[in-house]
């Protein structure tokens, strides 16, 4: 892909601001999406882009700090970017939609459950486990510290599928303060809603960034892509169909890299 006249020279501006921060979704942004989520792997391109953004001593790194902002879990997004060869020491990593951050030095910001949380998630588990247990091959529930979730992709037969997520989301009905997050062949049940648009707000604050460019490609990165201020300099690219409030897009994950390319040497 040749990137857009109009999407370069955005890239091109964001890239003047005197402190950029950048933030990226993984799955399906950074890396293809794979149905066992452990091997998922950022695209060389993106690590090299990002090496340069946020690597020490480079010119693009300059005033820039870059955080991945995921819906997984702060251990499995560890363990997926160390072994994508992203810079560990040199990245924040939000987890769990904004509720687990990793910084560079290593520190991490405990999540505490109440009783009551504990207790819904506990039941949300299981519930989950039995729809999983029950229904189709290649269905799956992966847990995190505030969550579950029901996995499909796995799933060969689309219409099966689309019944089994349908009954988990039901299955979140009588347990109280458990909410229903949307996704891409998952259907996630916390006890906690994140919020990538405030995860954004506290990383802005933090580093007192002027200028915040932001890409992802799920229903959840649009609270990031609302949580911009365009006319103030922000910029949001939203990757492959369906609507959203980024002012760009991009055809697919295979795009991205150009991006972040074009983003780190304007940088």
């Amino acid at each position: 892909m040749s990137l857009p006249p109009a999407l370069t020279e955005a890239v091109d501006e964001v890239a003047r601001a005197g402190r950029l921060l950048v933030g990226l979704d993984f799955d399906g942004t950074l890396a293809p999406f794979d149905r066992d989520p452990a091997q998922a792997r950022a695209l060389p391109g993106a690590v090299d882009a990002i090496r340069s953004l946020a690597g020490a001593g480079t010119r693009a790194a300059e005033g820039t700090a870059v955080a991945l902002v995921s819906g997984r879990s702060l251990e499995a997004l560890t363990e997926v970017a160390g072994l994508s060869g992203l810079p560990l020491d040199r990245l924040v990593l939000v987890g769990s939609h904004g509720l687990e951050t990793r910084w560079p030095d290593g520190s991490v910001e405990p999540v505490e459950l109440s009783e009551a949380e504990r207790s819904a998630l506990a039941e949300a588990v299981a519930r989950l486990d039995r729809l999983a247990e029950a229904g189709p091959a290649g269905a799956w529930v992966g847990r995190k510290p505030l969550s579950a979730t029901l996995h499909t992709r796995a799933v060969p037969d689309a219409a099966q599928a689309e019944e089994l997520e349908n009954r988990a989301r039901r299955a979140s009905e009588g347990l109280p303060g458990v909410e229903v997050l949307p996704g891409k062949r998952v259907v996630e049940l916390t006890v906690r809603r994140g919020d990538k648009g405030r995860a954004l707000a506290v990383l802005r604050k933090r580093f007192r960034t002027d200028s915040v460019f932001y890409a992802g490609d799920d229903a959840t990165d649009e609270r990031a892509f609302a949580a911009l201020r365009p006319g103030h300099g922000d910029l949001g690219v939203h990757v492959g169909d369906g609507e959203t409030a980024a002012q760009f897009r991009v055809p697919g994950i295979a795009d991205v890299p150009e991006v972040l390319a074009r983003l780190a040497g304007a940088r």
